[in-house]
């Protein structure tokens, strides 16, 4: 089950914040409104991309997006927010919760 509310604001847009205000799960839905907006193939495209590399590679993946750059580490995805320059900070969330809110982020666009 999703630790996301998703919605259409106003004008259609969609939109996800953290159902409980907790800041790793607030980048999330960041990137999901940034990077995926409301794109269903790329949704799906980026889930395979996850499921693809293997949890025990000693190789990284990164992945750039429109304002937040990802990268595969084991089972860890770490998120950098490219957009702000003034963020230097990174984010890590497991694979497991990124994939759930992709999962569902899909569902919600379909």
């Amino acid at each position: 089950m999703s630790s996301l509310r998703m919605y259409r604001d106003a004008d259609g847009a969609a939109r996800a914040e953290s159902a409980n205000d907790e800041p790793l799960l607030s980048i999330l839905a960041q990137f999901l409104e940034s990077d995926i907006q409301d794109d269903p193939e790329l949704c799906h495209d980026l889930i395979d991309t996850i499921k693809e590399q293997p949890i025990d590679s000693e190789e990284q993946l990164e992945i750039l997006g429109n304002s937040f750059s990802m990268l595969l580490v084991g089972d860890v995805i770490v998120f950098e927010c490219v957009a702000d320059e003034e963020d230097e900070d990174t984010y890590s969330l497991s694979r497991e919760v990124v994939l759930e809110e992709l999962e569902a982020w899909k569902v919600f666009l379909d």
